[in-house]
């Protein structure tokens, strides 16, 4: 047996798995492998970063969607950035109130291995609401204008490169804006297919060292009216603690406001005590997020 490090960048912290066994490898671009965990299941890594691991996978899937889906009522329309494994999709066509769920993935091999190898998280893919296209997503918002209740931009950083060679999601990279759905201005782009009340919501991990100063000299952008930063214990990723951003053009409700009544959705990690938990930061990031006071007695 041996210890794998199953990412493309030298963090300041690095997590190593016990790996098995590769079942299968497609060389791509870009290069997917569908890798055994011990005592964990199965993972799917591309260029070398793992994106989700098996037996712990809701604390990524199920956060990043039921989170913002608090903030609106009866929601009909999504679109997906990326998301190819499926798994926010799978966690979304849970609600009766969703009409159509468009997926915009690069990879038509991440669709068809989820649904091969990780059929409880994909099976989503499956249901006649959801339209998969295999595009590039930065083009794809510059040519669409159709308008969205949720937008979700669930991304990898496995095709950025910066000048040491080290891969890397920032703005600073020449391919940004064609390769990057979380460069600024492609994100800025998705939020003007937002409802009126709709949220974009991304992945980002500004927990680490690399993205602080990113996220800091961006995200108080005059596009984005409103952002609220969430985040969920993810053991897969380094330092364990993985952030979300929610981006609205409408003032977020505060939490005493959210209804957690009417929900009977299924879920393993995802309950109202997670998603309180989720909204704190702690105080090194507060300068990232002037005016936001989500202590108990402001909640």
């Amino acid at each position: 047996m041996k210890h794998q490090r199953l990412s493309s960048l030298n963090h300041a912290i690095d997590i190593s798995f016990q790996t098995l066994k590769t079942l299968e490898t497609v060389d791509g671009p870009p290069k997917i492998e569908i890798i055994k965990i011990k005592d964990n299941g199965l993972c799917m890594v591309i260029e070398d970063d793992i994106q989700f691991l098996e037996s712990h996978h809701e604390s990524y899937h199920e956060v990043i969607t039921h989170t913002p889906c608090k903030y609106i009522d009866n929601f009909k329309s999504i679109l997906i950035l990326g998301g190819g494994d499926g798994g926010i999709a799978t966690e979304l066509v849970k609600y009766p109130s969703v009409e159509e769920i468009t997926i915009i993935d690069l990879s038509k091999d991440v669709v068809d291995l989820s649904k091969k190898y990780f059929p409880g998280i994909s099976f989503g893919l499956l249901d006649p609401r959801v339209n998969i296209i295999h595009d590039n997503g930065c083009s794809w918002v510059k040519n669409h204008d159709k308008k969205y209740d949720l937008i979700f931009i669930d991304s990898t950083d496995f095709n950025f490169k910066h000048k040491n060679e080290t891969t890397i999601t920032q703005p600073s990279c020449p391919q940004s804006k064609e390769a990057n759905l979380r460069d600024l201005d492609n994100i800025n782009l998705a939020i003007d297919l937002l409802n009126e009340d709709g949220i974009l919501t991304f992945n980002h991990d500004f927990s680490t060292y690399i993205h602080s100063l990113y996220v800091k000299e961006t995200f108080l952008s005059q596009k984005i009216a409103y952002t609220l930063p969430f985040c969920s214990n993810i053991p897969y990723f380094p330092g364990n603690r993985y952030c979300f951003i929610m981006c609205s053009n409408k003032k977020f409700k505060k939490f005493n406001e959210l209804d957690f009544t009417k929900s009977n959705i299924n879920t393993k990690v995802y309950n109202r005590n997670s998603h309180l938990a989720s909204l704190f930061i702690s105080k090194e990031y507060e300068e990232f997020f002037p005016g936001l006071q989500m202590d108990i007695e402001n909640c």
